[in-house]
């Protein structure tokens, strides 16, 4: 028996003046079930064109970057432990994924995410032109799950966005809304139990 399921996050501004838009969704996935455990065991499969680098503050470079390991690696689907324990500098820095990755025009999978354990597979489409991936790096210990402090790498976030700091870039007007424009972006996430 198969069931299935969909949660549509569908976004619609306008503005009487021309204004920065760039809504995004933060919400965590961890196909266990059980955020006391961490997605280590996850596969995990993005159709990307190339990861933005970061700075150690944060912000990221303007074009992505297709040549890292990490990006062949996601391109081609991997369990998110063997991601965390990769030598790039880049995963180094934030200890795990914090990091928008480009997506290709007009693409009709985003990729997936899978937990063979639990047989929950969760595939995600949006119209947005960016994925930022995060994966719990940081652990705030005053956030308790099932009675205990919460741990590294519990859940992962996929948010669909324009690259953050676009404005800084020749990307700028992906995040400008026009006087009187209409902006609108539709992200899907489709689980299924196998």
């Amino acid at each position: 028996m198969e069931e299935s399921g969909a949660y549509e996050v569908s976004y619609k501004v306008t503005t009487d003046q021309d204004t920065l838009v760039n809504p995004t969704n933060h919400s965590y996935f961890n196909l266990s079930g059980d955020f006391t455990q961490t997605v280590d065991r996850h596969v995990f499969q993005l159709n990307t064109e190339g990861i933005y680098p970061i700075a150690p503050d944060g912000v990221p470079a303007k074009t992505p970057d297709a040549n890292r390991d990490v990006v062949k690696h996601l391109y081609n689907g991997v369990l998110l432990k063997d991601i965390f324990a990769e030598e790039d500098e880049q995963i180094q820095l934030v200890s795990g994924l914090d990091h928008p990755f480009a997506l290709p025009a007009g693409h009709d999978n985003a990729g997936f995410l899978y937990d063979q354990n639990s047989g929950r597979f969760l595939l995600f489409k949006t119209e947005a032109p960016c994925f930022v991936v995060y994966t719990a790096n940081f652990v705030d210990e005053s956030v308790i799950i099932g009675g205990q402090p919460m741990i590294q790498h519990n859940g992962i976030a996929l948010e669909a966005q324009v690259l953050p700091d676009a404005i800084h870039s020749d990307l700028k007007d992906q995040v400008i809304l026009k006087a009187g424009e209409t902006f609108t972006s539709k992200t899907r996430y489709e689980l299924v139990v196998k």
